[in-house]
């Protein structure tokens, strides 16, 4: 469905009228629902507060030109809106499917690229300068249009960069031959198979083109040029670089399985100046289903954990450079975040977890390296997470959202159960998809409720990279909705419902 973006003259405009006629206009639609004439006030004064910034720029207006009976107004045709740009790239109800929706023209647009392999993709394979989109796309029963492919202009289609899997491993898929072949096929299809050095030049991405196991691959962008970069016993696979690329983490997994997992043999890590010799690391726990790496503290220490059916164990601090780790959190946790900025790391545990352990409940922190934990938050919580736009922690708590950093609570959000803040840091909407308060909500950053935007149950939000607006993920669909009036307009109704939902965003063409 195709929408046309408010001008900044309509904005403008509609924001002055609506102050000088405050006391004898009627209120606007978009403002309907809100609870109080205090909230109405706060709400316009968060607009005017920020008009001045780029989300609510406006020039100034015109003089009005006033007609005389014998004018005539001219009526130029405006040109209909030129597809380039910026694109939302989000998934099909199917999962497997990609749809481009031109933000500017309003113009859906399903790609012709076969069935995406991992959602991970949509954000792991986005470029440092978020020009360059990589993707894994393929089917079982195709083997060979199992590929890495690349995205840059969603109107120039998609371009094969490099098969998954050998010719020669194909074969003996499809033969049943070797008994590894079906295992180098699941490894090249998890979570997280394609990371980007910071520097944006090599993509590290796992493939299986070179014998009858998985390995990891660089792909130079300056020479076009792929390069084999592991060489190893089993499957390898889950890159990560280090801060200053020096460094490419994988692991090795002695068995993967659909239905209970993979049992990791080895974290190594490899040097681009030695490769493709690499060195063990750690040796992970036999109960470990995988070793999850969760950030880096600097350019030589990362932080990982061990993940279980519940959660995560074995919480460690790994240096690269002197091949030491070390355990900072042996029992069993519920999710863990790092916050960057203060170099905090925040450990959640619940009530089960707690028990087993003889703990409180609650959030932990470390503000150091090698620090001990040490209780910041009493209480059940759950999805804990590091806002990168906010540059806070937050939880879901038994009250709602409680968003915190590592001196203690900065607000909390009644009766909410997840939260978005705006590029930028100028709005902050929080929603439900089901409970006692469904819908979605638009608050100031600092926690100040401006308006309640819908009552439907909302599974995902998407803002705009310019905070001009956002989409809405609803069991109906998905709608788009733009300052200043903030009317859901539904979008498409085929989009994924997944808890693991990705989307991505491919800049306006220069």
């Amino acid at each position: 469905m195709r929408f046309r973006r408010t001008t900044a003259l309509v904005v403008f405009g509609w924001v002055t009228i609506s102050l000088a006629c405050k006391l004898s206009a009627p209120t606007p639609v978009a403002w309907i629902g809100t609870p109080t004439a205090e909230v109405r006030a706060r709400t316009q004064t968060a607009f005017a507060s920020t008009r001045s910034a780029e989300l609510t720029a406006m020039p100034t207006l015109p003089p009005i030109q006033t007609e005389t009976a014998t004018q005539t107004a001219a009526i130029t045709p405006s040109p209909p809106p030129k597809e380039d740009g910026p694109w939302l790239l989000y998934p099909g109800k199917d999962g497997t499917s990609l749809h481009a929706y031109d933000l500017d023209a309003g113009i859906d647009t399903l790609l012709e690229l076969p069935p995406l392999v991992n959602l991970t993709d949509l954000s792991d394979g986005l470029s440092p300068d978020e020009n360059l989109l990589l993707l894994r796309a393929g089917r079982e029963e195709i083997l060979d249009e199992l590929g890495l492919y690349a995205i840059k202009n969603p109107l120039e289609g998609v371009t094969q960069i490099s098969p998954l899997l050998s010719i020669f491993l194909q074969r003996d898929i499809v033969n049943k031959i070797d008994e590894n072949a079906p295992q180098a096929l699941l490894a090249v299809s998890q979570d997280h198979g394609i990371a980007w050095s910071n520097d944006g030049q090599l993509v590290a991405f796992t493939a299986g083109l070179d014998g009858g196991l998985s390995d990891i691959y660089l792909y130079d962008l300056s020479n076009k040029t792929i390069e084999r970069m592991t060489s190893r016993h089993w499957q390898n696979l889950l890159p990560f670089w280090s801060p200053n690329n020096n460094w490419l983490i994988f692991q090795e997994t002695y068995a993967l399985s659909q239905q209970t997992g993979w049992k990791p043999a080895a974290v190594f890590d490899v040097s681009l100046a030695t490769f493709p010799n690499s060195r063990v690391l750690y040796t992970p726990s036999e109960d470990s289903l995988g070793e999850v790496m969760v950030d880096w503290i600097n350019e030589e220490i990362f932080l990982s954990y061990s993940r279980s059916t519940a959660g995560g164990f074995d919480l460690r601090l790994v240096d690269v450079k002197i091949e030491k780790n070390a355990l900072l959190y042996e029992a069993n946790f519920s999710s863990v975040a790092f916050d960057p900025l203060n170099n905090t790391i925040a450990l959640l545990i619940d009530n089960q977890d707690a028990a087993d352990n003889s703990l409180s409940p609650g959030i932990y922190t470390a503000k150091n390296e090698g620090e001990m934990l040490t209780r910041l938050l009493f209480g059940n919580y759950s999805s804990l997470v590091w806002s990168e736009e906010g540059q806070l922690f937050s939880a879901t708590g038994p009250n709602g959202i409680t968003l915190f950093d590592k001196d203690g609570v900065v607000l909390t959000l009644l009766n909410e159960q997840s939260l978005a803040f705006s590029p930028g840091k100028n709005w902050l909407l929080a929603w439900n998809n089901s409970g006692a308060k469904p819908g979605l909500r638009l608050y100031t950053a600092q926690g100040a409720l401006l308006q309640t935007i819908t009552e439907m149950p909302i599974n995902q939000i998407i803002w705009q990279p310019d905070s001009k607006g956002f989409f809405i993920v609803t069991p109906d669909g998905l709608y788009h909705v733009s300052f200043p009036l903030l009317n859901p307009v539904m979008i498409n109704e085929d989009i994924y419902q997944g808890q693991d939902f990705h989307s991505t965003w491919l800049p306006e063409i220069p």
